[in-house]
């Protein structure tokens, strides 16, 4: 898999899953997903950040769709299937607000869920009064229905530190020899960070230890930080990391922007734009350095415009399938306007 940022990464300039359909829970916006495998199916399944309206009410949920088959994974070959199922939606923090879904996977199998405890594990965003917090649901089956925990894995800290704001963009990965996850998640400061002269408010991407059922994570520290030094496309924000081993080490899937946010104003700023990072360390928490960029918005050419790619390309996704080839899904478009779209990778000669 260490090649995997060398792959040669043609974009395909077709929908994967469009917005639904005006008044219906996805027909503002489909992103953010998360597959990984289903036995009890024998396909893919996606969980993925739909926004729009339901009885009325507005909001971000998640939604799951099934692929054709086991390499039936393109554009044409997605079926929406609904929202996901919760038990039970008053422990959800804020319960029209349930998205960003990632469910625990194998830390050395890729798009394969940890089974822990006699359960699947997942993790998602909602919000404890203005602040984004991160809770747990874990169920028998992927298809759910989910059991939320109420008490969250992960909440702000306190003024100064990183996270002061918002717990942000999870995803998790079980390390059997360890027996405990290791999260990933973004954090928002609430007050100007002294250590990021180009960018004080841009988002970190930090980790967390935790184990699935036995209360909130311990948080460790931030691995990638924006705004220390000039680094291009990570001055601005990171977060939305996926992690993939590369040998004794790692590669990851993350999302940045150039552009630092102000105080006040959005806090992910355009353009927000996929690529890697590495780690040599065998346990990940440390040694953690940006890479290229998979492609800019600005380097958009016409076909993908008119095929309404632009603003932003978040969160990327890596799926490995069976015989090997590589899919990443992201979602693009202006915020609040965005839909799934996908990129294929060969490997160079």
């Amino acid at each position: 898999m260490a090649d995997y940022p060398a792959c040669d990464w043609q974009r395909v300039n077709r929908v994967v899953l469009p917005r639904g359909v005006p008044g219906s829970y996805a027909s503002d916006v489909v992103g953010d997903p998360c597959i990984v495998w289903d036995d009890t199916v024998g396909r893919w399944r996606m969980f993925t950040f739909v926004q729009g309206s339901l009885a009325g009410e507005a909001g971000g949920r998640t939604a799951c769709a099934l692929s054709a088959g086991p390499q039936a994974v393109d554009a044409g070959d997605w079926t929406l299937e609904g929202l996901v199922p919760l038990a039970d939606t008053r422990p959800v923090c804020r319960p029209s607000v349930y998205h960003k879904w990632w469910v625990l996977m194998d830390a050395r199998r890729p798009n394969h869920a940890a089974f822990v405890e006699g359960r699947y594990w997942a993790l998602f965003v909602s919000f404890r009064e203005r602040s984004k917090v991160i809770q747990s649901a874990s169920s028998a089956l992927l298809e759910g229905p989910w059991t939320v925990d109420g008490e969250p894995v992960l909440t702000p800290g306190p003024g100064g530190e990183f996270d002061s704001l918002h717990a942000d963009t999870p995803s998790a990965f079980w390390f059997a020899d360890r027996a405990e996850a290791l999260v990933f998640y973004k954090g928002y400061p609430r007050e100007a960070m002294p250590g990021q002269p180009f960018s004080p408010f841009g988002s970190s991407q930090a980790t967390a230890c935790w184990r699935p059922g036995h209360g909130p994570a311990r948080k460790q520290r931030p691995i990638l930080t924006p705004g220390v030094s000039a680094r291009d496309w990570t001055d601005g924000w990171i977060g939305g990391l996926q992690l993939l081993p590369a040998g004794q080490g790692w590669v990851a899937v993350i999302n940045a922007s150039p552009t630092p946010p102000a105080r006040d104003d959005n806090r992910e700023p355009a353009p927000s734009q996929g690529g890697w990072a590495a780690c040599a360390e065998e346990w990940p928490v440390t040694g953690w350095r940006p890479l290229a960029p998979i492609e800019r918005v600005a380097d958009l050419p016409g076909d993908a415009l008119r095929a309404g790619i632009g603003t932003n390309l978040w969160r990327h996704h890596i799926l490995l399938l069976p015989d090997g080839a590589p899919r990443i899904y992201f979602n693009s478009g202006a915020y609040g306007q965005e839909q799934m779209y996908m990129r294929v990778g060969a490997a160079r000669s």
